[in-house]
């Protein structure tokens, strides 16, 4: 009896335990990673192999740790063909983590913490909202951080072109300028130029280091720049005149959106303010008056009414979204 009594305050405590091992190793995984890759690309960057062989070798001689545990536990999922898709959305979003790491975080969010909810509260609404908000909010994130890179990369553009043309104009031949480029700009334009740059040195031919940039960064403004490159390469031409053109149509692509944003902005506060009203009424009645709302949750008509609330929600803010998003 006294070992049945003592049976919620065990689960409880080990499901805080959980919480705080998988908080801690996303933590670690995020912040650590992202210092420890840098300084390895930066070694293996560099013209000496032992200048960076040394440490790798030190590195895996090291304990796992965390670390080691969640890789190996990863690793489940390493022969899925989708690991590898989800691993070049990882690249391009610059997030620490390999395909199956990504799958590895999604099973855990999507189906181990909404099953141990269930259960502590044997509460299926909240398992079931929990399990599609752990499956849905990982590609949101990844989505996000895709989308705020490349928006970073477009904004940059415009100077590592303007550099990349008064390095042609100065005599510098197309790689000397694109390491400049690496060396002068900020990340992530530094980063991608700097690996083209890599693979160039590796072996790899400057067509095919352009075309794996831009499967990595997938920017119509870099595409115009690649297709000019390689085009300029195969046929001639003063390619630093070609650069200043395109340099001169991303500059004025840039100015462009800036406008159609500023024009947009009292739609985009309109479909914000109409999206938000419904929740905000909502909550303020129910803090009013409770057992006024309360049948909504409660009566399956009101249940109905939520249901078709949330959906027509969604298809609105879809629409506004649809309406103020002008393409340049």
């Amino acid at each position: 009896m006294a070992f049945s009594a003592q049976m919620p305050i065990i689960i409880i405590a080990c499901s805080f335990l959980t919480a705080a091992f998988f908080l801690l190793g996303v933590l670690k995984m995020t912040l650590g990673r992202r210092a420890s890759v840098a300084e390895r690309l930066k070694r293996i960057a560099s013209d000496s192999p032992e200048a960076y062989s040394t440490p790798v070798r030190e590195e895996k001689k090291k304990s796992p740790g965390l670390r080691g545990w969640f890789k190996q536990a990863s690793r489940v999922f390493s022969s899925f063909s989708y690991a590898r898709s989800l691993e070049k959305e990882m690249i391009r979003a610059d997030l620490p983590l390999r395909g199956e790491e990504f799958l590895f975080l999604l099973v855990c969010t999507a189906l181990f913490l909404p099953l141990l909810v269930w259960f502590l509260t044997s509460n299926i609404g909240l398992t079931v909202v929990l399990g599609l908000a752990g499956l849905t909010l990982p590609f949101l994130w990844l989505r996000q951080a895709k989308r705020k890179r490349i928006e970073r990369f477009n904004e940059q553009m415009g100077s590592g072109l303007s550099i990349l043309t008064n390095s042609l104009r100065a005599g510098y031949s197309f790689l000397q300028a694109v390491e400049l480029v690496s060396q002068e700009s900020p990340s992530p334009l530094a980063d991608e130029f700097g690996l083209l740059m890599r693979e160039i040195k590796l072996g790899v031919t400057t067509e095919e280091a352009l075309y794996h940039l831009g499967e990595r960064v997938p920017s119509p403004d870099l595409e115009l720049l690649i297709t000019a490159v390689v085009i300029q390469r195969q046929l001639g031409g003063n390619l630093a005149e070609i650069i200043d053109n395109i340099s001169h149509t991303i500059r004025e692509r840039i100015r462009i959106k800036g406008e159609v944003k500023t024009l947009t902005a009292q739609g985009r506060i309109s479909g914000i303010i109409i999206g938000l009203l419904p929740i905000a009424i909502i909550a303020m009645i129910f803090v009013i008056n409770p057992q006024y709302m309360s049948l909504l949750f409660t009566h399956p008509w009101g249940r109905f009414m939520i249901a078709y609330g949330v959906v027509s929600e969604f298809i609105g803010i879809m629409i506004v979204r649809k309406v103020v998003n002008v393409e340049v």
